[in-house]
């Protein structure tokens, strides 16, 4: 049996970025109900935000990185499909294990930008309930803009992975070869990095 499809759903669908604002308006009303649920039973406005920072960065540190390195080989395989649809094609043997690694990679970075909508709401539920010192402003503003950063990258690999066109970098690379390396080349810029930081 099919899954429910409605007007709404093409017309969200028809746009990645129309899906992501929708998700994201209802996991920041989630994330708000969530504080007010905290407050009422007496945390305060920097225990829900340090109680959220524990719980859910770790974890996003850990599964975001994975759905970052996951959506590079999903957008180099997505980028193949398109130069050479005969070989990487949905038809191939390649081309679908390719869609599960996208599929993987799109619901990753979902989770992930979900996450990080939460921690910028407990950032900003903080600031508005229990207001910011004047010593604390910058640190409290270099937070939010920190979290912020990484939630709109995260953003546009999840439209680049999600969405139904191959990345811009088709338009810059011509050729499986070139596609190949130049993702490669960045799948291990990033691991040396991450190996570097950790």
């Amino acid at each position: 049996m099919g899954m429910d499809k409605t007007k709404a759903d093409e017309y969200l669908k028809d746009e990645p970025w129309r899906d992501l604002t929708f998700r994201a308006v209802l996991w920041l009303v989630i994330s708000g109900v969530a504080s007010l649920v905290a407050f009422q039973r007496g945390l305060s406005a920097l225990d829900v935000l340090d109680r959220t920072a524990q719980s859910i960065g770790p974890l996003v540190n850990m599964v975001g990185t994975f759905a970052v390195f996951l959506a590079l080989p999903a957008l180099a395989l997505k980028d193949l499909e398109f130069l050479c649809p005969s070989a990487w094609g949905q038809e191939s043997r390649r081309g679908r294990a390719g869609g599960w690694v996208r599929r993987l990679a799109g619901d990753l970075m979902l989770w992930t930008l979900g996450a990080f909508t939460a921690l910028l709401s407990a950032v900003g539920t903080a600031v508005l309930v229990a207001g910011v010192g004047r010593a604390e402003r910058w640190k409290v503003a270099g937070v939010f803009g920190q979290v912020l950063l990484v939630t709109l990258v995260a953003a546009v690999i999840t439209i680049l992975v999600r969405r139904g066109a191959p990345s811009p970098l088709v338009r810059e690379i011509s050729g499986v070869t070139g596609i190949v390396l130049a993702y490669s080349v960045t799948i291990a810029v990033g691991a040396l990095s991450v190996l570097r930081s950790g």
